[in-house]
């Protein structure tokens, strides 16, 4: 047994490194935890390889956000990213906020554009 002043990090960031090297193993990382007081948040990503050793498919991330908020229920956000571009996918438990984000998506399309991202679609397709 290695004692701490023999370690390869400080002791106090074993935690912390165990926590890279699953997700560097894994290829996912997910997060749940408290974003503002009374609100939970549900965060995970995905790396996710092509189909196929020899796959001409470019690597692709996928990251999915479930948050409940005051005024809009719960809201489910999932992003695809890889080298063609993203793919947003909003769900919502409440019509009236599917609605509210459909009709305000314009704001948001040209943002990512603004941040150099290639908006490939958004989804407001249904429920949670």
């Amino acid at each position: 047994m290695l004692s701490s002043s023999d370690a390869p990090v400080h002791p106090q960031s074993l935690t912390i490194v165990q926590q890279q090297l699953n997700l560097l193993e894994t290829g996912q990382l997910t997060w749940r935890g408290e974003v503002w007081p009374g609100q939970s948040m549900e965060w995970s990503i995905t790396d996710q390889p092509p189909s196929g050793r020899e796959s001409p498919d470019p690597q692709q991330w996928q990251s999915r956000l479930r948050l409940t908020l005051p005024k809009l229920g719960e809201v489910v956000a999932t992003l695809e990213l890889n080298q063609g571009g993203l793919k947003l996918a909003i769900r919502a438990q409440d019509e009236a906020t599917l609605s509210l984000m459909r009709n305000d998506q314009q704001p948001l399309s040209e943002a990512m554009t603004t941040a150099g991202l290639k908006v490939l679609g958004i989804d407001f397709g249904g429920k949670t």
